[in-house]
């Protein structure tokens, strides 16, 4: 039989008189609209957030009274509008003035509320209250500061200071706050495995060097457990760069080579071919342990950055073949020909063989569907929450204009120890041409034939890879230009579709890969 999706509670009697904070409980109706369908239903809805049971295949979706889409919160138990909230667990509605309490997190049952003062100067208070929204303790701080992390049943909160990005506090009820004046720019910070992890990045002194991170993991307690730099290149409005932690906080995965060719769009919406480099670094050591070329972090619609699978033994990478699962033991765990690289390939946080396949669809790693739900048009983007129970289909946020770095040449896996050249595999059947300009109505300078090693050399005008014209028998579509030099001392344009970095073959091995865990 066809399974129906699952009621909505039906809450207690409700006592609309407002507690100590000014929050009372309303009808649902007052504020919010559910809507139900089962599964394989046809969803005609354009707008709202939408929750799809993966076991069950039914929808449950949400919009508040004038239509919005409303914001779910991190285990998808809430969902919100400025000024309301609902708890899906217990059917409950709740109110409060927006002007006298600000939102600022949510999580295990719990809601965190900057509370709002137009007389007050200095100090702001932040509360922290219970599922039924009353007061549960409070932490006094300066006005203005951004929450990042808040991790509720410890009452934790990490902020920061917008007007001083270098000035990162830990917060907690009743302890003296532990603040960071010189941590660098901090670039994430996140709960893992019992602990907190922050990234902060530091500026390089030359333009020409690295940026360096610095990751610090802390135990809720507040104590340090361990402290290791890395190279790492994290700038703002850089889609598939960046810092990604494993779950279990023993890994870091980092960009630490993105050479962009091109001028740069104007407005940054645009993805902008570059040779690029994703590294795994030991977290308690900042050792390399394995090193990906010619990829990059997948840039997602919603800018939904999670990689990692959920036992930290792999992650997603962004390749000219599509989306590919690296493992940590340097392997490919994903085969070529699977459709799933063509889709969002979003891991679960925690089932390292499920993933958001598509905007509407949920699969595992062998590409099997799970669930998927049928919109009559698909303007939404996917997420999931703390769990894979269920996945969130909703409307994206505005986006700032941004661009993001798409791989130009064919990846390969390296494990220690590692070649720091720029050097690249000649794949051809025939011999690759070496052009004197990046397109080919250009001068011929030198043929090369198969498994030819070149070195990538910078152009003195247009750098390392520029976008032209496609060949005839183009195989990936990216239209790269490569800039070289031979053996020989030959340096030219070569179509970047036909080089591949030096390194771990890209055909996976036939033995089978290793147990994850």
């Amino acid at each position: 039989p066809t399974p129906e999706p699952t009621p909505e509670p039906t809450p207690e009697p409700i006592d609309s008189t407002p507690n100590a904070l000014g929050i009372r409980q309303i009808p649902t109706d007052e504020a919010f609209i559910r809507l139900e369908y089962p599964p394989g239903a046809l969803i005609e809805e354009t707008t709202g957030l939408f929750f799809l049971n993966v076991e069950t295949g039914a929808v449950e979706g949400w919009q508040s009274i004038d239509g919005r889409a409303p914001d779910p919160s991190p285990s998808n138990r809430y969902v919100a509008i400025e000024g309301a909230m609902h708890d899906r667990e217990e059917g409950r509605t709740f109110s409060w003035d927006p002007a006298n309490l600000r939102r600022i997190a949510w999580n295990e049952g719990r809601v965190a509320f900057e509370q709002l003062d137009a007389e007050a100067e200095g100090d702001a208070r932040y509360i922290i209250v219970d599922a039924s929204l009353e007061e549960i303790s409070s932490i006094e701080w300066s006005a203005g500061w951004i929450v990042d992390l808040a991790v509720l049943g410890d009452e934790l909160l990490v902020v920061h200071d917008p007007a001083n990005p270098d000035g990162v506090a830990l917060l907690e009820p009743g302890e003296p706050p532990t603040v960071f004046d010189d941590a660098g720019r901090l670039v994430r910070a996140t709960w893992v495995d019992g602990g907190i992890a922050l990234v902060s990045r530091f500026p390089a002194e030359e333009a020409s060097a690295p940026q360096t991170c610095l990751f610090d993991h802390y135990f809720a307690s507040l104590g340090s457990t361990s402290s290791a730099e890395f190279p790492c290149i994290d700038l703002p409005g850089l889609g598939g760069a960046g810092v990604h932690i494993s779950p279990d906080g023993r890994w870091i995965a980092t960009t630490t080579l993105a050479h962009v060719c091109c001028d740069l769009p104007v407005p940054l919406e645009a993805d902008v071919p570059a040779l690029s480099q994703v590294s795994v670094f030991d977290a308690s050591t900042g050792e390399e342990q394995l090193r990906i070329q010619g990829a990059a972090f997948p840039f997602r619609p919603g800018n939904d950055s999670g990689v990692w699978l959920s036992d930290g033994s792999a992650l997603v990478l962004n390749t000219v073949l599509g989306l590919l699962v690296v493992g940590r033991d340097g392997r490919w765990l994903l085969p070529q020909d699977s459709l799933l690289s063509e889709g969002a390939l979003l891991p679960a946080p925690d089932d390292p063989d499920r993933f958001l396949h598509d905007m509407q669809t949920v699969a595992d790693l062998s590409g099997q569907t799970l669930a998927s739900a049928e919109f009559e048009e698909v303007a939404f983007v996917s997420s999931w929450g703390e769990t894979s129970r269920e996945a969130r289909i909703h409307q994206p946020r505005t986006a700032a204009g941004s661009f993001s770095v798409t791989p130009s040449i064919l990846p390969a896996i390296q494990v220690s120890p590692f070649d720091d050249s720029l050097a690249a595999e000649v794949t051809v059947d025939t011999c690759l041409n070496v052009r004197a300009a990046a397109t080919t109505e250009s001068d011929i300078e030198v043929c090369l034939p198969d498994g030819r090693i070149v070195d990538l050399v910078a152009h003195p005008d247009l750098g390392y890879v520029v976008e032209g014209p496609c060949v005839e028998d183009d195989l990936y579509g990216n239209c790269v230009w490569a800039h070289v030099l031979t053996e020989d001392g030959e340096q030219g344009w070569a179509y970047a579709d036909f080089l591949r970095w030096t390194g771990t073959p890209l055909v996976p091995d036939p033995a089978p890969p290793a147990p994850r865990g």
